[in-house]
């Protein structure tokens, strides 16, 4: 399934490359105001996607976790591979084996969300709190359009949150099998 605007350019993609490229225009752009981590697990399988996709959806996580943080606070941006995920729209008709997938986190000490606001989060024109808008500017499009992405390309967009805590994003796009073609 792919989702409106997704298609065209995917590939066997390198995550490292693609978090890399995210991480240092964050840098750049936060300079020394904001410390930006990484952490790229080894030898990282590459993933199927379009690689400027997967950065605009990295690139909007990480824009909120500056937007939702307080200044000085850390933001850690973490990939590694999971070996239990199951889509979120796997059919019940059978048992779904669990694969492998690629998990991209990012995590900030931000506002976090009341759990009474996660629902609809992801929502078109949602952002947790009404009066956010006003307060952190932003349409409240940005989680529903990396959802839609995330998705198209077969993954699931997830949020661990704690009100006045901070938040993690997560990416989780599944590994898929290479096929070995002999002539």
């Amino acid at each position: 399934a792919r989702a409106a605007g997704v298609g065209g350019a995917e590939g066997p993609t390198q995550i490292r490359s693609v978090v890399d490229s995210v991480v240092r225009h964050w840098k750049a752009r936060l300079g020394p105001v904001r410390p930006v981590t990484r952490r790229i697990a080894r030898h990282l399988p590459e993933v199927v996607v379009d690689p400027r996709r997967l950065e605009e959806a990295l690139y909007e996580l990480m824009d909120n976790a500056v937007k939702f943080s307080p200044e000085h606070s850390r933001i850690l941006v973490t990939a590694r591979l999971i070996d239990d995920f199951v889509p979120i729209d796997a059919t019940p008709d059978g048992p779904v084996a669990p694969g492998a997938a690629v998990e991209i986190s990012v995590d900030d000490l931000g506002i976090g969300i009341a759990d009474d606001e996660l629902g609809r989060i992801f929502d078109d024109f949602a952002q947790a709190d009404s009066t956010a808008t006003r307060s952190f500017g932003g349409l409240g499009l940005g989680l529903s359009v990396v959802r839609r992405t995330v998705e198209a390309y077969g993954g699931e967009l997830v949020c661990e949150t704690e009100e006045g805590r901070g938040s993690r994003f997560s990416i989780l796009l599944p590994v898929v099998p290479i096929e070995v073609v002999e002539d």
